[in-house]
């Protein structure tokens, strides 16, 4: 797995890639990337082998940390938006 966050002040951003050829589960801290302790984050994109979707998909941060499986060979995109 390879994971990494970009953000400023208003948007967090967290890439997680999977290139293993098995499913992976990680429990990320993404309170590193600048992303609230308690918040949701939207799926922006996510690829597979198959293709890919930009269907929106929301994921719960708890404690700083997000949990999620990936397939093999796919990644997703999160992001997170500060409303101001």
């Amino acid at each position: 797995m390879l994971c990494y966050g970009r953000f400023n002040r208003q948007q967090q951003f967290v890439i997680i890639v999977n290139n293993d050829s098995f499913p992976n589960t990680i429990d990320l801290p993404v309170d590193t990337a600048n992303v609230p302790q308690e918040c949701e984050m939207q799926q922006v994109m996510h690829t597979t082998g198959d293709g890919y979707s930009v269907a929106p998909v929301e994921y719960s941060v708890i404690s700083g940390h997000i949990k999620i499986t990936l397939a093999k060979f796919s990644a997703v995109v999160l992001k997170h938006e500060d409303r101001i």
